[in-house]
């Protein structure tokens, strides 16, 4: 369904604007939504639901990893993250929160089993390791609110 940025109400247009745009698929000349697997109507059985991620729920999540990390048998030799913030994955307001304190966890298990920990970023990264932050805003910026 086609609907025109500009019959959409400032909140409608805030909360676009916290998805941002992505590229539907490599090659391709549109522009969707960056909500990942989360079309009901998709043909993806591994379909993602959009959901707001909550600070406390993340750290426990990431406590309940460092516990398994800090207990298994042997030490992982190799960790591979996932940003996926451009096709909607990870909630873009919270990916940094998340990615920061991932990596504490990981040294933190670095230092339990006495390792080196290499963190590398893919140069082809967008936005480099520091991310993209403000992208989706850069290129649609709002009218301030009132008070704000």
């Amino acid at each position: 369904v086609e609907v025109a940025l500009v019959n959409m109400t400032l909140p409608q247009l805030r909360q676009l604007s916290a998805y941002g745009f992505c590229k539907d698929r490599w090659g391709s000349m549109f522009l969707t939504v960056c909500v990942g697997f989360s079309n009901p109507g998709d043909r993806q059985q591994s379909r993602v639901a959009l959901q707001q991620t909550d600070r406390l729920q993340v750290a426990a999540r990431l406590k309940a990893l460092e516990n398994l990390l800090m207990n298994v048998t042997r030490p992982p030799t190799l960790v591979t993250i996932c940003r996926s913030v451009k096709d909607g994955y990870t909630p873009r307001p919270t990916w940094a929160f998340i990615e920061t304190r991932l990596l504490h966890v990981l040294r933190t298990v670095a230092v339990h089993w006495q390792r080196s920990l290499q963190v590398v970023f893919d140069p082809q990264l967008w936005g480099g390791s520091a991310g993209w932050p403000g992208r989706p805003l850069a290129a649609f910026p709002l009218p301030k609110r009132k008070g704000a």
